[in-house]
């Protein structure tokens, strides 16, 4: 799984893949829908929160597994799809049931979530942040980042894309190398550098006959 990225603070703190589950499973035993239906979508889909609870029904097409996030919404004031992974289309499932396509995908505020997710870290025993703030929702977004970069490879373009930035440049602001992923990136090198060939020594240099000479 993936691991914690060197420094983290409050700013740029990635979840590793116990804290999420912690999270989840404490969001359950809280009693914390929201939070955890949120979670589920965020941890694979990187979609900001605000975005993801101004969602109504008719955003949300789990046959296909997306999401749209309408321009109104969008931070960037752009349309964008969203995809889903299983356990984000799960989550959403009863959420879409028994409303009509106008309805508000979640009946809470933005404010009632953010409670529940403090109680579920609280629960979930996850540590502050190193400068001693609680975990921030928000930071499931540079986990994300960090995990499709540094694990899936995802190109700086690519990112923007899934992540619905505006420019690549957020890219330096959102992506953390690991330690995991230094000591792998270490590896490689090694691994690259015993394939080449081995550099042929150079030959020695034969005396120019005057020093010949001298001797």
């Amino acid at each position: 799984g993936y691991e914690a990225a060197v420094p983290c603070n409050r700013r740029d703190r990635v979840f590793t893949a116990k804290e999420i589950a912690a999270v989840l499973a404490a969001a359950k035993r809280a009693d914390c829908p929201d939070t955890f239906v949120v979670v589920a979508v965020m941890k694979d889909s990187g979609v900001r929160p605000i975005e993801l609870m101004s969602l109504k029904v008719e955003h949300v097409d789990l046959e296909r597994g997306l999401l749209t996030i309408p321009a109104e919404i969008a931070k960037t004031g752009v349309q964008r799809c969203v995809a889903l992974a299983a356990d984000g289309k799960a989550a959403l499932r009863p959420y879409t049931i028994g409303k009509a396509p106008t309805d508000p995908l979640f009946s809470c505020c933005y404010s009632t979530m953010s409670d529940q997710w403090r109680t579920a870290c609280e629960v979930a025993v996850i540590a502050p942040n190193k400068d001693g703030t609680p975990p921030l929702l928000y930071s499931l977004r540079h986990t994300l980042a960090t995990r499709l970069a540094t694990e899936l490879g995802f190109q700086p373009f690519e990112l923007a894309q899934w992540m619905g930035w505006s420019n690549v440049q957020q890219a330096a602001t959102y992506v953390k190398t690991t330690e995991t992923a230094l000591l792998s990136s270490a590896k490689k090198l090694d691994a690259a550098n015993l394939a080449r060939p081995p550099v042929p020594k150079r030959p020695r240099r034969k005396a120019s006959p005057a020093l010949e000479r001298m001797d």
